[in-house]
């Protein structure tokens, strides 16, 4: 089997990730994220933490003998905007002071 750099490996388990906005980590989402074989779409729970790992029962390295079909597990990534328009600097702003209690007008 050759290597694929989407792909890594832990035991008979299949690894790799995904990459979200903060707005899907925090609103929820679905995502198609590729498996050995063809694609497969996951709910993603709002909220989700960035660094949670999502299991795919069966679409890991298929069975062999007495070994049963490993996992797809998928890690999630959060990006972070490097860049914000100033509207958006401002709309992030006052949600952010929803959480400390002293929303501004």
């Amino acid at each position: 089997v050759g290597s694929d750099p989407r792909f890594g490996r832990r035991g008979r388990h299949v690894t790799t990730s995904h990459s979200l906005t903060m707005t899907e980590a925090t609103l929820g989402t679905t995502v198609t994220v590729p498996t050995l074989e063809d694609e497969v779409t996951l709910k993603v729970a709002a909220g989700t933490q960035p660094g949670t790992t999502l299991r795919v029962k069966g679409r890991g390295v298929p069975a062999s003998g007495k070994h049963p079909t490993g996992d797809l597990l998928v890690t999630l990534n959060v990006r972070i905007p490097d860049e914000l328009t100033n509207e958006q600097r401002k709309l992030i702003e006052k949600l952010a002071a929803t959480f400390d209690g002293k929303e501004e007008s």
